[in-house]
């Protein structure tokens, strides 16, 4: 007797877990988009879904800032990191496209924004800067507009902590620099402060002090996706998901071709 077996395995390998954003389904996922002005002016802000550039995604459109202290706001934020440590988080990344901006040394495709409790009840803003400037000169990853990037903003780009001025080239340094900080909570983020979505994490063109006007003024770019990790768990959150990307952590096909007995 004589058996011939033959088996195929397919795995596609995807982060520990993802989530699905969509404009319409932010709500149900615990988030939220917000495209309005703050403390005055007006505001031509947006966040909408598209498929430009060969990717579907979100696009975050700030228009104009030429008033000091009058922002313009587009994002998206969340609540379900209130409360917590800076410090566990192991990870960040985000697949992202600056299409154009006014300031020509500055412009800033979507990034993070952060609001963060030190320990002792004193706020600090964090904003992640994806490329580097020349006004003032700052390190970090080429400014290449018009071509989409994955970044791992763990370790490229700079952290750049608002209240003292100080850039940090890795999440690492950031999260040595504030040890005992949280994420903070939404009832102690008044929108007459400024913030705007009055959540701690953000994502998109998101200026919270006046010299973040000239990173996102007539500033447009796209996410595709980001990443973050919590005590080393990543989820994955996919603006706009392609038809056939919502597949299950591990997918497995295992199919008998052949199976032959003779005597």
């Amino acid at each position: 007797m004589r058996r011939a077996c033959l088996f195929v395995v397919c795995l596609l390998a995807v982060p520990a877990a993802a989530v699905d954003l969509t404009m319409d389904n932010l709500g149900a996922n615990g988030w939220k988009a917000t495209a309005t002005f703050v403390w005055g002016g007006s505001t031509n802000a947006s966040v909408t879904e598209t498929s430009d550039y060969g990717a579907d995604n979100f696009r975050f459109y700030t228009g104009p800032m030429n008033t000091s202290w009058q922002f313009q706001w587009a994002g998206i934020s969340t609540d379900a990191f209130a409360g917590t440590k800076l410090s566990a988080i192991t990870s960040v990344k985000i697949r992202n496209f600056g299409a154009f901006g006014d300031n020509p040394y500055r412009w800033q495709p979507p990034t993070f924004t952060w609001i963060v409790d030190k320990g002792d009840g004193n706020q600090r803003c964090i904003t992640w800067q994806p490329w580097a400037t020349t006004d003032p000169v700052t390190a970090g990853n080429p400014r290449e507009p018009l071509v989409w990037h994955e970044y791992d903003a763990a370790t490229t780009g700079q952290w750049f902590l608002e209240e003292t001025e100080t850039f940090y080239s890795s999440l690492s340094a950031l999260k040595a620099a504030l040890p005992n900080a949280y994420f903070e909570y939404t009832a102690e983020l008044p929108l007459d402060w400024g913030y705007a979505s009055q959540q701690a994490f953000n994502v998109g063109n998101c200026p919270l002090y006046d010299g973040d006007r000239g990173w996102f003024t007539d500033t447009a770019g796209y996410v595709d996706w980001f990443e973050v990790g919590v005590n080393g768990v990543v989820t994955r959150y996919d603006l706009v998901p392609e038809p056939g990307s919502l597949v299950a952590l591990v997918t497995g096909f295992v199919g008998l071709l052949g199976l032959r007995r003779r005597k």
